[in-house]
This record gives structure tokens, sequence and C-alpha cells, in this order.
């Protein structure tokens, strides 16, 4: 069903500049930029007033290369700086960063990473599993899940799974309890529960696997490739995603601008199909409300969209 979003803030006049991650927390909103020295920033719908929480450098309280946060539902936004490998925890009050502290770094680099109780899950080259799950009370690791992959390639060993998989996202719900991943070189969704310091398999939606060549240990992406999920965000009773469905070949800078919100419960069933007005890229579901925050990146610059769902 067609949905139309009302337009709630300007990001580039905000100078928030190629937005790869965003959350809203009451009236302010979250960025992670790209090609900026601002890395994180917050900006106060009520009267735009613009904070900046995290800048690049290699300095103290800086970082060099972050993977897209995540917001979880004890009021922090999680994210893990690749190169360096260690967590960074924002607090949404939008005053300053809250905390920095080692990832294990005998494993990754890691592109995704939630923050729940007492842990934090990662996603990304890991030769364990696909979670790799961090106990921050003990420091102990643990591994959870399979690489979903198509069969042909289910016998490789998880090092060249995990780069097949390599372009993936995930969202924890508020509650902690549940956890999803989606792919968006592939259509792929992973849900899981989280219960016991262990992440147990609910379903998995296979809707299509990405189209790689693999030589050795480096894997490819066909130009051709039909690419799916690039975003998701999660509540306690579902979860949002936008899907692509458009390959390099044909759409080429574009491949990325979503055309579908879908949404899904907790153990894999469809509950609405969205067609948005405008191209999405990241979205922010906000479940009290029922909306979805959405940004579209059009010629006259990125702009923050809010959806009213069904």
């Amino acid at each position: 069903m067609p949905i139309t979003g009302t337009e709630v803030l300007d990001l580039d006049s905000s100078e928030a500049f190629l937005p790869k991650a965003i959350a809203v927390r009451d009236s302010v909103v979250f960025v992670q930029c790209q090609g900026s020295k601002d890395v994180v920033i917050s900006v106060d719908l009520r009267d735009n007033t613009r904070k900046v929480l995290l800048r690049k450098g290699n300095g103290p309280g800086e970082v060099l290369q972050m993977s897209a946060f995540s917001p979880s539902g004890d009021g922090k936004i999680t994210a893990v700086e690749s190169n360096k490998r260690y967590v960074i925890e924002i607090s949404s009050n939008g005053d300053s960063v809250q905390r920095f502290f080692p990832a294990p770094k005998e494993y990754g680099p890691y592109i995704s990473a939630v923050g729940g109780d007492r842990c934090v899950i990662f996603t990304g080259c890991v030769d364990g599993g696909m979670y790799l799950y961090y106990n921050t009370a003990d420091s102990s690791v643990r591994f959870f899940g399979e690489y979903p992959v198509r069969e042909e390639y289910r016998k490789l060993d998880n090092h060249i799974k995990s780069r097949i998989c390599l372009s993936g996202r995930l969202a924890i719900s508020p509650d902690h309890r549940r956890l999803v991943y989606v792919n968006y070189n592939g259509g792929l969704i992973d849900i899981s529960a989280i219960r016991n310091d262990s992440i147990v398999n609910v379903c998995s939606l296979d809707f299509h696997y990405a189209d790689v060549v693999i030589e050795g240990e480096v894997v490819s992406i066909r130009r051709t490739n039909k690419n799916g999920f690039y975003d998701v965000s999660a509540g306690n009773d579902r979860f949002c995603a936008i899907y692509s469905g458009k390959s390099i070949e044909k759409h080429r800078a574009g491949v990325d601008d979503c055309d579908y919100l879908m949404v899904f419960d907790w153990n894999g069933n469809p509950v609405a199909c969205y067609e948005s007005d405008k191209p999405l890229t990241k979205i922010y579901y906000q479940e009290d409300e029922n909306v979805v925050y959405g940004v579209s990146i059009a010629d006259d610059g990125a702009k923050l969209y809010k959806f009213q769902l069904l």
C-alpha cells in the first residue's frame, strides 16, 4: 500500500551530511554522519539545537572508522570502532559520549553491533558463528548462528561465509529479548530470541541470496545482483526494514534507494508492506507512536521524513 512521509528536518541544513544511521529519542534526532569531522550529532526538533557528540580523529574520545550505530532500549546508542575494535556507547540525553570499552580484538572486523543486558552482540568477519555474544560482566565470548548462504556454499568454512554475509545490519528490541539481522547484498532476514546469555534462532526469511563470485578468500558481488534490505529498526512487538530489490547494473548509485518499507512480527510473519512516496536509505521505528522516521536523499539534499503506519 502507498505511504506518504511528512518532512520534519532538513538534514543538510543541520550539517548532518550523508546519514549512515539515525535514531529518535523524544524530540531529539541522532544522526551518524559520513564525510564530516562530526561523526555523531543530535538535533532537537523543537528548536533545531545542534550538538556534536562524537568527532572523527585519533585522539581521546574520537573515532576513525565506526560501524553504523544501533539504538537499544536502555537509552544508549551502540556502535563499534572498526579499526581499533572498541565499543562506543552514547547516552541518548544528547549530552556526551557515555563510555568507550574494548571489543574482543581477536575477532572481526565487526560491521554491526547492538547493546543488550550486560552484553554486546556483534556480527562481521567472525569465524565462530554469525553472532558473537560478548558478556560485558565477565568478558566471556560465545558464538551463535549459521551464516545464511546458498546451499552450494554451506560446506564452506565460516571464514568465507562471513565474507559472503558481510553486508549485514543488526537491531535489538527495546526489551533486549529479540534480535534481527538483515543483509543488503541479499534479501535475508534472520530473527532470534535472546535468553540466558544465548541467542536462539526463531526463523530465517531467505527471499533471495547474494549473487557472488568466490576466488580463494576473495568474495565479489556481481553487478547483476539484486540487493535486499538496507536498514532495520526494532520495537518490542515488531520490526521494520527497507527493501531495495535493485542492481548496480541497472540502477548504479541509486541501488540503496529503497522504495519498500516492510513490517514483520517477531515470528517472521509479514504485518504490512508500504510503497514509500520517496526512496529511503535509513530508518528508525518509534513503536509507541507507530511511526517510522526515514532518510531520503534527492537532488536538493538529505531530509528526514515521518511516516505514520496503520
